[in-house]
């Protein structure tokens, strides 16, 4: 991973200030409005808003399920090994859907996090792009 010290001890800092819930809705509502294909993978879900229940109950797992991977940038593959299986042979979700959600937890955590410097979004898309890369693994 090309993660630096710096970045680490951004991503590590900022982990505190994450509101899993309301951040993983905001993450998926934006992913829904913004890349709506998106959404056949949640057929279930008759409210694609932030208030959706669904979706705050699936934001709430996929948030914490990236802040929990921060605790294992060491160790990231191992981590995502079970996830990116179930991804990629029991959901069949397009990898290409992980770069849209990186992209929206970038966004949400800009809007609600007052001190997310340009460092801190570089420390983040880094961090995100090897989590996209490392759950797509298991279609190659």
């Amino acid at each position: 991973m090309v993660l630096s010290k710096t970045d680490k001890a951004l991503l590590s800092s900022s982990v505190g200030k994450i509101q899993a819930q309301a951040t993983g809705s905001d993450v998926l509502a934006r992913m829904f409005a913004s890349f709506p294909q998106t959404k056949v993978y949640f057929v279930g879900f008759s409210d694609y808003t932030a208030k959706g229940p669904r979706v705050q109950k699936h934001g709430l797992t996929v948030m914490t399920k990236i802040i929990e991977g921060i605790q294992y940038l060491d160790s990231l593959r191992s981590f995502l090994d079970a996830l990116s299986a179930k991804h990629a042979h029991e959901l069949m979700v397009d990898p290409v859907n992980f770069g849209f959600l990186g992209g929206c937890v970038l966004s949400s955590l800009a809007y609600q996090l007052p001190d997310f410097s340009p460092e801190m979004h570089c420390a983040w898309d880094k961090y995100l792009c090897e989590f996209a890369y490392l759950l797509a693994e298991k279609y190659r």
